[in-house]
C-alpha cells in the first residue's frame, strides 16, 4: 500500500514566531503586543512585572507609554516553541 502524503505543509514553531511578529513595528504598544500575543493587555503587564518580557517606558508630555520591543517578543515566542 503507498504511503499517504500531506497536502498541507506542516507549519514549524519557528514559521510559527515569524508570521506572529511580522506586522509589528520595532517598539510595539501594549495593545499591539497584546493583540500579536493574543492575551489581553493586563497579562501582558503581568509578564513584564514578572520579568518575562522586558519593555521600555517611554514619558511623553506627562503621559507614560510602555513600549516592547519586537525583538523582546520574538525572545519570549521563541522560548516557549
Amino acid at each position: 500500500m503507498p504511503a499517504i502524503k500531506s497536502t498541507n505543509p506542516i507549519t514549524t514553531p519557528i514559521d510559527w514566531v515569524t508570521d506572529t511578529i511580522a506586522d509589528l513595528p520595532p517598539l510595539a504598544t501594549t495593545g499591539e503586543t497584546s493583540k500579536a500575543l493574543r492575551i489581553s493587555t493586563r497579562t501582558l503587564a503581568r509578564y513584564c512585572e514578572r520579568g518575562l518580557l522586558r519593555a521600555v517606558r517611554v514619558d511623553d508630555s506627562g503621559a507614560c507609554h510602555v513600549l516592547i520591543p519586537r525583538l523582546e517578543i520574538e525572545r519570549f515566542l521563541r522560548g516557549l516553541a
